[in-house]
């Protein structure tokens, strides 16, 4: 059987998109907000499921504002939070 070959794609919220997102994220962060916490971590830091359900804090460096994972397919492994959030609202500010 033949298979379907997928092509590669690469698309950004649109700015209504993201407005959308961030009032959903912010209306289920008093019932949910460890899922709330989590889906950002992955926006921001676009770091797989996996890495952060199985995320602990001997990853993280507060002081230095970094997530340093062991074992991950993604080189560097190494995720600075300040910088996204940083990225983030700039682009909420909009």
């Amino acid at each position: 059987m033949k298979r379907y070959k997928e092509q590669k794609r690469e698309r950004y919220l649109t700015t209504e998109e993201h407005q959308r997102l961030g009032k959903a994220l912010d209306d289920g962060r008093s019932a949910m907000p460890e899922a709330v916490n989590a889906f950002q971590l992955l926006l921001l830091t676009g770091c797989r499921l996996r890495e952060i359900q199985r995320l602990k804090w001997e990853y993280v460096f507060l002081d230095e504002g970094i997530i340093r994972l062991p074992d991950s397919k993604m080189v560097p492994a190494r995720f600075s939070w300040r910088e996204c959030d940083r990225l983030a609202w700039r682009h909420h500010a909009g």
